[in-house]
């Protein structure tokens, strides 16, 4: 595979988002406001039934609240994908017109959707993995150390474990940007949900 020219990448997605600031406002300015006007109606409810379960003491309507917000979360993922969907393919193929609109919901949006969901699954896979091993140093340090489980003993092993979670940290963000940086272009123009497309076509990068 080709290296990414990282600079010449970066230069263009700003030229291309601030040059072209209408097109990109015509491609999203649909999903936007129904992602904005539901999460008002959404979230405003949500904080005020908290706040009367907080006042109230009793935690019985938190599912029905929490079942709202996650239908919410739905919708937006959905609405998200089809505006990637949308600007990759005003990227790829420009239209000849200025975009008034330019999205729809079919098996491309569909299989963002899926590649979105995939990514999310595996953010909670690693950080579940990253949380068991720094969990697991903390264990052994502690075992190993001098000093047992005394005071003095407790700095170092924070500072192993600290160390541990930083080296986690920075290989999910590995990960993760090789995964889903190029998975809505590679979904558009490969198909699949992206994620081993993209992690394949940013090696070396």
């Amino acid at each position: 595979m080709n290296k990414i020219p990282a600079t010449q990448t970066i230069a263009e997605a700003y030229n291309f988002t601030v040059g072209g600031m209408g097109r990109v406002i015509g491609l999203i300015w649909l999903p936007v406001a129904i992602m904005t006007i539901g999460g008002y109606f959404t979230m405003v409810p949500y904080f005020a039934g908290m706040a009367e379960i907080s006042d109230s003491g009793d935690p019985s309507q938190i599912g029905p609240l929490l079942v709202r917000v996650l239908a919410f979360d739905l919708v937006v993922t959905v609405l998200m994908a089809m505006v990637a969907v949308a600007i990759t393919r005003e990227i790829l193929q420009p239209l000849k017109r200025p975009p008034f609109l330019r999205f729809g919901l079919g098996m491309t949006e569909l299989r963002v959707v899926g590649g979105f969901f995939g990514l999310y699954v595996l953010l909670i896979v690693f950080t579940m993995i990253v949380v068991m091993g720094c969990m697991a140093v903390g264990f052994v340090a502690n075992a190993l150390l001098p000093g047992g489980s005394t005071p003095a003993s407790h700095a170092p092993v924070v500072g192993i474990v600290a160390l541990a979670g930083l080296i986690g940290a920075l290989a999910l963000i590995y990960f993760f940007v090789r995964l889903g940086f190029l998975l809505v272009p590679s979904a558009v123009m490969v198909g699949g949900f992206g994620l081993e497309r993209g992690w394949q076509l940013t090696k070396g990068s």
